[in-house]
């Protein structure tokens, strides 16, 4: 049987551990008397309690940022520099493209990931 990893508060469920929950208590309303059925839905529930892990921090993501992306970003950042004649430094264009794509990235995770 899984056991619940913390015993603090549920965190609000995502529309598929809702949907699962709903099951589970329907489940058990319609079989009440059998008990292997209340020990799935006890597993089952236990499961959902458990907390989600967090995403990756942004260093984790960085390192998995391609190497060609990586130069391309650096590229990118000397061109914009030296655009402004040198005035801003690459360093600043790098850390916009950066965030950009840390953007992007929380934004698929949000969508298919965690």
């Amino acid at each position: 049987m899984i056991k619940p990893i913390s015993n603090g508060p549920i965190p609000p469920a995502s529309p598929v551990k809702q949907l699962i929950l709903r099951l589970a208590g329907e489940l058990a309303r319609l079989h009440d008397s059998q008990p292997s059925t209340l020990d799935l839905i006890d597993e089952a529930r236990a499961y959902l309690a458990q907390t989600e892990p967090e995403g990756p921090t942004d260093e984790e993501l960085l390192a998995l940022m391609p190497e060609s992306m990586r130069d391309e970003f650096s590229y990118a950042a000397k061109v914009s520099s030296d655009a402004t004649g040198g005035q801003v430094k690459p360093g600043i264009f790098r850390v916009c493209l950066n965030h950009s794509a840390l953007e992007y990235a929380r934004i698929v995770l949000a969508r298919w990931g965690k």
